[in-house]
């Protein structure tokens, strides 16, 4: 048994011991500058109908670039800070929702009202569901990404990239569906979610985090009043960016051990979430070493709730209601200097690696989704 099996089986008691909806259109909402509006992303639809497997890596790294380039670039800062940055929330709200509905889907969007320094803004979840052939109908997985960055911050990686390997994952599983919609034998929802950025997340009133502002503590708690089954949410949270240099990966204090099994190099994605995650987290990880060839690196770690940083992303939210939640992440600034801030831009990405690993991660949630029963 190899140390990593090892620390695999143990994780628990190392951890331990160590402490340390309704369906609505779109609206294009009216700013003091204006109205927002949508571009169409016209991607190449012979491609589209390719799955990942059959398309060249440029073909999908190109993909991930058009969403990161909008998003960052053309974008910008995007949150409710005030009329003209929440003019640009909208308008990336605008972008996913025609990129799902460009692949094919049915988009249900659920809009609410949430509140910075004293203003009200309406924002949105963009939902889309792909349904299951051995689910009830409240039965799902559920895999979300945030569209808000923090203020001054173009947030190339935090969090154009979940958001583009989000979209990216709805191209493959519609391809999939559409050739034998018997296939999927679970259902599968996909959720853009705004403001899990801080100050957005905050109550103003309370100071408290996962507040009724952050879309993926709406989202959560109705699916959980409607009384469905989410046997597993998974959040995409700063996803692209990697380095091979010697002490490019930093762990905070109270997690210094894991540098013995993962290393000094920040090369790999880690998948982090509470103690109730750990069958959920198994279930991924024995997909994920399903794939051939050899998966990009990817490291998994289940710590107790109250420990900082386990609850960093809008998993969260779904944790704090009871079900079983993760995030995967490259740990943002444990290894990423240009984290919120204005440098957080599409050229500190190297998209070999970062194409790499969204393919990994699309074909595991093919394999999740496809293969077996869910619940263990």
């Amino acid at each position: 048994m190899t140390i990593f099996k090892v620390y695999g089986k143990y994780q628990l008691y190392i951890a331990t011991l160590l402490i340390g909806c309704n369906r609505t259109p779109l609206r294009i909402l009216t700013t003091t500058n204006g109205v927002g509006a949508g571009t169409p992303i016209n991607i190449d639809t012979d491609i589209s109908n390719t799955t990942v497997s059959d398309r060249s890596d440029e073909v999908l790294s190109e993909h991930l670039k058009q969403h990161i380039t909008y998003l960052s670039k053309t974008i910008g800062s995007r949150n409710i800070e005030d009329q003209e940055h929440y003019q640009k929330l909208s308008q990336a709200a605008q972008y996913i929702d025609d990129a799902f509905k460009e692949i094919g889907y049915e988009t249900n969007v659920m809009t609410y009202s949430a509140t910075h320094t004293h203003q009200k803004f309406d924002v949105q979840n963009i939902e889309i569901v792909i349904p299951g052939s051995n689910s009830t109908s409240s039965e799902c997985i559920v895999i979300g990404a945030h569209y808000d960055t923090v203020l001054a911050s173009p947030g190339a990686d935090d969090n154009g990239s979940g958001i583009a390997v989000l979209i990216e994952i709805a191209r493959h599983m519609y391809n999939i569906y559409t050739q034998d919609n018997t296939k999927i034998k679970h259902t599968i929802k996909l959720v853009a979610f705004p403001n899990e950025e801080c100050p957005y997340s905050v109550d103003e009133e309370t100071g408290k985090h996962f507040c009724s502002n952050m879309g993926s503590v709406q989202y959560a708690k109705q699916v959980k009043a409607r009384g469905d089954v989410i046997t597993g949410m998974i959040s995409l949270e700063s996803i692209s960016y990697f380095s091979n240099e010697p002490n490019s990966q930093i762990y905070p204090w109270y997690l210094k051990w894991l540098k013995y099994f993962y290393g000094d190099r920040g090369n790999f994605l880690m998948v982090i979430g509470d103690l109730k995650s750990r069958e959920f987290q198994k279930k991924w990880m024995a997909r994920y070493e399903q794939i051939t060839p050899k998966p990009f690196p990817m490291h998994r770690v289940a710590l107790p709730g109250w420990m900082p940083n386990v609850y960093r992303s809008d998993h969260g939210s779904f944790s704090l209601e009871g079900f079983s939640a993760f995030m995967i992440t490259d740990t943002a600034n444990l290894r990423n200097n240009h984290y919120h801030q204005a440098t957080d831009k599409i050229e500190t990405i190297d998209f070999n690696h970062f194409t790499q690993a969204a393919k990994s991660l699309i074909e595991t949630v093919e394999c999740l989704v496809l293969d077996g029963p869910l619940k263990t």
